[in-house]
Formats: structure tokens, sequence, C-alpha cells
């Protein structure tokens, strides 16, 4: 009898069931991890090609899994673009420059099994979405040229996308995804 009564209150107010941390539902701070509606297959609604798009295997379009599509820029270096969604952190400031101190930081990595193939810290602001969840859409991370050298060289193989947030208040959340990349030139 006393665990239960531990549990209903620890998660008052939350969602029947009782929801489990991290969940913003709980007052969780929690980050999810995403790229944008052109470069993923996970949610067929998306009208906005620039929108936040989750990179999570739930809803994915493709069977078996979610793609993410690494580009080849027009000098040959590669790239793909990543997104960030938060709930329960302090955004800080999405006026001001990127690097302000009053900004959380967000890191992007993308792994090929232990391989790193590219990395992005921005301190920057995040955008209000008018729901509780505050967002940063489509940051180019540039991957190793020596790496990736071509879009076939890429294409089909299962990266690992790591991202880490931490606000002002040195709150650290975290979030991983598999995916499966798609080499375009473009």
């Amino acid at each position: 009898m006393a665990v239960a009564l531990v549990v209903a209150a620890a998660c008052a107010g939350c969602p029947d069931p009782p929801c489990e941390a991290p969940d913003p539902a709980c007052g969780a701070a929690v980050a999810l991890l995403g790229s944008i509606c052109a470069d993923t297959n996970t949610d067929p609604s998306c009208v906005d090609d620039e929108a936040f798009a989750p990179l999570h295997l739930e809803g994915a379009v493709t069977p078996g899994g979610v793609d993410l599509v690494v580009h080849m820029g027009p000098q040959g270096g590669f790239h793909t673009f990543l997104s960030v969604r938060t709930w329960q952190l302090d955004p800080g400031d999405p006026s001001t420059p990127k690097g302000d101190a009053g900004n959380p930081t967000v890191t992007w990595t993308v792994k090929d099994g232990d391989t790193l193939l590219g990395t992005r810290t921005l301190r920057v602001g995040l955008l209000d979405n008018g729901d509780g969840s505050y967002e940063r859409a489509g940051v180019a991370v540039v991957l190793d040229q020596d790496l990736v050298i071509s879009p076939q060289n890429i294409d089909g193989r299962t990266l690992t996308i790591e991202l880490t947030v931490t606000d002002v208040d040195g709150v650290t959340v975290t979030d991983t995804a598999t995916v499966r990349a798609v080499g375009i030139i473009g």
C-alpha cells in the first residue's frame, strides 16, 4: 500500500495510467531528436519541408525503419539536417546571436557504428511552438569527407544519431535514434 501511495504522489497530475519519466506530462525535461520533413519518412502529414520531423520508428512511412537523407553538396562534401524539440528546459532566447550564454547548448552527433562521422554543437535559443515545447529545426551537420565519399558510399548504412541538450541551469537531456542513410546529390 505504501508503494502505491509513493508512485501516485510522484506522478500527481500525470495521465492515467501513470507515465514514466522522462515525460513532459510529468514535468520531466525531455529532448526529442529530429530532422526536417523533407529529409525523413516519419511524418506523412508534414506539409512544410523545413518543419521538425521526429527520428523515431513510430509512424515511419517506409517499412523497416526511419530514412534520413544525407546530402552531397555542390563542393562535394556531405551533410544532413537535424533538429531538436524540448520540453521543461530553459529555451533561451532565439532572438539573441548564436553563442549567447543565455541559450542552451545543443550537440548532434552522427556515428556509423563506433566511427564518428560528424558532430555539431551550437549555443542557440529555441523557438516556442505554443504547446509547451521549443525547437530548432534544420541545422546542418557536416560529415567527414574522408569517410563519406559518395552518395553510394553512405546509402543504406545504419547510422546512430545522438542528441544532447544542456540548458543554462545545467539540466541535461539526451535522445538517440537509429536511421538508414539515403545518399543523394543536392
